[in-house]
């Protein structure tokens, strides 16, 4: 148990790391946008969290940059995730999106490249209609990959 510990350790050390290292920046002429993601990120770490989960958001700020322009520094993990949850021996990444699944292919080409058939991958997609996430979730399995 100490050794799957240890790599969640190394791991999560080595992907912070480069988080750091990747900071994202990007432009935004719609405050609301930046404060519909806020909301749904909290609401589905609070989801998380009644489930047991330890969550860390990435960190985000707002600079106003002139008239009605904003520039959004985000810091999202791997400048894709925007919480990291952690429960047993269960690791989850997950974006949070109000929009389309654009997010989908770079998601699971991600999660190619670290290989690690511990961590499940998920984009939450906020359904206003039912006032609930849709999930795509997605999983390492080296079987596939071979």
């Amino acid at each position: 148990m100490f050794g799957l510990w240890k790599g969640i350790y190394n791991t999560l050390s080595c992907m912070l790391y480069m988080t750091l290292q990747n900071t994202n920046k990007k432009e935004s002429k719609n405050k609301n946008t930046n404060k519909t993601g806020n909301m749904l990120e909290r609401k589905y770490m609070d989801l998380l969290v009644s489930q047991g989960y330890v969550v860390e958001r990435a960190i985000r700020r707002i600079i106003k940059k002139g008239n009605n322009r904003f520039l959004n520094i985000g810091s999202d993990f791997f400048g894709l995730f925007d919480l990291i949850a952690l429960k047993d021996n269960k690791i989850l990444f997950v974006q949070v999106t109000s929009g389309n699944w654009h997010t989908k292919n770079e998601l699971i080409e991600f999660a190619d490249k670290i290989k690690n058939p511990n961590i499940t991958f998920i984009l939450a997609k906020y359904n206003k209609e039912k006032d609930a996430f849709d999930e795509f979730r997605y999983k390492y399995n080296k079987n596939n990959h071979n």
